[in-house]
C-alpha cells in the first residue's frame, strides 16, 4: 500500500514536468512566430532604420528569415540608382608596400574598411585587372577602363552604371586653352567625384579636376563629358557631401 500510495506523487511531479516542458517549446516556438510574423509597418520602419545606420546591418537584418527578407527591398539591382544602398560608411582600404588593387598578391580581394565602426571586409573583385580607381564616392567605386568607358560600381552588389570616356574632355578643354596629353595625362587622373541621383534614376557624376582647376560633369545617356569654362584653384581639398562638393580654402 506504501508503494502505491508513494507512486502517485511521482505520476503527479513527471506529469507536471511534462507540461511544463510542452508549455515551455509552446512559449518558445509562439516567441519565434511572433518575430518572424512581425507587423509589416513596424518590420520596416526598423528596416529603414538599420539600413541607414549602415548597409552591412541591413544585410544581416535581411537574413534573419524569410519572412523578413521578402518584405524588405534586396539591393541588388539598386546598388547605384538608390542612394538608400550606397555605402557610405565604407572607404577601399589602401594596402600600401605596392600592393594596389588588381595585385596577383592580392588574389582579386580588395579590403574595405568602415570608418564608423572599424570593421574590416573583403570583397572578391576581379574588375581590377583591366580597371584602375580614380576615386570613392559614397563609397562607390569610380572606375576607369582603359580608355574605352568610366564606371560607377558598387562594391558589394556589384551593379555598375556606365558613363562616356574622359578623352572626350581632351577636345572640349583644347578650346579653353588647356591642352591635354591624352586620356591618361595627370591632370585627368587626380579627380574629386560627388554623385548625385535623380529622381527618374539617372544618375549625375561631377568632378573636381585638380590639376586642371576645373569641374566636369556628365550623367546618364550622354556621350561627352562638359567641364566648366570657369578655373578654380584649391580643388585638392575637395570633400564630397550629398552630391556636392566642397572646397577648403586657408
Amino acid at each position: 500500500m506504501a508503494t502505491v500510495g508513494a507512486s502517485k506523487p511521482a505520476n503527479q511531479v513527471e506529469q507536471a514536468v511534462c507540461v511544463h516542458r510542452c508549455s515551455g517549446r509552446d512559449t518558445e516556438q509562439a516567441r519565434v512566430l511572433s518575430w518572424e510574423s512581425l507587423n509589416a509597418d513596424l518590420l520596416e520602419l526598423i528596416a529603414d532604420r538599420v539600413l541607414y545606420s549602415d548597409l552591412l546591418h541591413y544585410v544581416w537584418f535581411r537574413a534573419v528569415c524569410k519572412q523578413w527578407r521578402a518584405a524588405t527591398p534586396c539591393p541588388l539591382g539598386r546598388g547605384v540608382v538608390d542612394q538608400r544602398f550606397h555605402p557610405r560608411q565604407w572607404m577601399m582600404f589602401p594596402e600600401g608596400n605596392g600592393l594596389h588593387p588588381g595585385h596577383t598578391a592580392l588574389g582579386g580581394y580588395i579590403r574595405f574598411l568602415n570608418i564608423y565602426t572599424g570593421i574590416f571586409i573583403r570583397v572578391h573583385l576581379p574588375c581590377f585587372e583591366d580597371h584602375s580607381v580614380l576615386d570613392c564616392p559614397d563609397g562607390l567605386l569610380l572606375q576607369r577602363k582603359k580608355d574605352t568607358a568610366i564606371c560607377l560600381r558598387h562594391p558589394f552588389t556589384g551593379d555598375v552604371a556606365e558613363f562616356p570616356p574622359l578623352a572626350s574632355l581632351c577636345l572640349y578643354m583644347s578650346k579653353f586653352g588647356v591642352f591635354l596629353n591624352g586620356p591618361y595625362d595627370l591632370r585627368l587622373r587626380m579627380v574629386h567625384a560627388a554623385v548625385t541621383v535623380h529622381v527618374g534614376g539617372s544618375i549625375t557624376i561631377m568632378l573636381a579636376l585638380s590639376h586642371a582647376e576645373r569641374m566636369a560633369y556628365v550623367s546618364t545617356g550622354e556621350k561627352h563629358w562638359t567641364h566648366t569654362s570657369w578655373m578654380m584653384t584649391g580643388m585638392r581639398t575637395a570633400l564630397p557631401f550629398r552630391g556636392s562638393l566642397y572646397m577648403v580654402r586657408s
